[in-house]
């Protein structure tokens, strides 16, 4: 599988037949533990920046690989539901949450499992590591920024916030920091502040509409917090603004 750093699967290919895990999974604790698992998994090859191996809560060996753009993680690859040298009888004891009727299905599962030598695990995890470890996938930030800042842009009057935008571009939070940082040197949030103060400027010197009604329509909902910004950026309240600008169109 493919994961963003969100924990969003971007793309996941199961083994025909695999049923260990879904009857794992069934039971809401299985689920659970299986979240966990996860997690601990992914923060240590976040942490370490390499590949990180583990026996899961299951007896599984479970793989992830950090996927690296510029020195920056932005994804994992995860090899996992991996049967291990262990026989059943020897993870049963991992098991003691699952009803002791449904143990023989679950042995049944397990035994389906593919089985890789510790030799075949790492040729594979080092072939792998080869494509995406050493920063031969290229993640193209140049197209990704421009759809988003073209998004922003055309929608600046609706609620915008990161949260929103990675899901609706399926990117983490640190994929878009660091766009917005590489390209306008700015964060998200100073992007959209300063594009909204441009356009309620431009409507300033061309609507007749009240400040408080401009504020609204450039995206900004409270009112005070936009009459300080727009003054701490462009050194004069919206008012000021707006008599200066017609001041300059009488004189003209």
């Amino acid at each position: 599988a493919i994961k963003d750093l969100e924990n969003n699967y971007l793309g996941a290919a199961y083994p025909e037949g695999d049923t260990f895990c879904a009857s794992i999974q069934s039971i809401e604790e299985g689920k659970f533990k299986c979240q966990c698992s996860d997690y601990r998994m992914e923060s240590v090859s976040l942490k370490e920046r390499k590949p990180y191996s583990h026996v899961c809560h299951a007896g599984l060996i479970d793989t992830t690989i950090p996927i690296l753009k510029k020195d920056v993680v932005v994804g994992f690859v995860v090899i996992g539901r991996i049967r291990s040298e262990q026989d059943f009888s020897e993870i049963s004891s991992l098991l003691d949450w699952v009803p002791s009727d449904r143990l023989p299905e679950f042995e049944k599962c397990y035994k389906s499992l593919s089985y890789f030598t510790k030799e075949q695990l790492e040729s594979l995890v080092s072939l792998i590591s080869g494509l995406v470890f050493e920063d031969s996938i290229e993640v193209d930030f140049d197209s990704d920024i421009e759809r988003i800042s073209d998004f922003i842009d055309r929608n600046l009057r609706e609620d915008l916030t990161v949260d929103g935008l990675c899901k609706r571009f399926f990117v983490s939070k640190n994929y878009l920091y660091k766009c917005f940082a590489s390209r306008f040197g700015m964060t998200v949030a100073n992007y959209i502040s300063s594009k909204r103060l441009s356009l309620a400027a431009q409507m300033l010197k061309n609507s007749k509409e009240s400040v408080r009604s401009i504020s609204e329509s450039a995206g900004f909902l409270n009112y005070v917090y936009f009459t300080k910004l727009f003054k701490k950026r462009l050194g004069c309240t919206p008012t000021e603004y707006r008599k200066s600008s017609k001041n300059s169109l009488d004189k003209a």
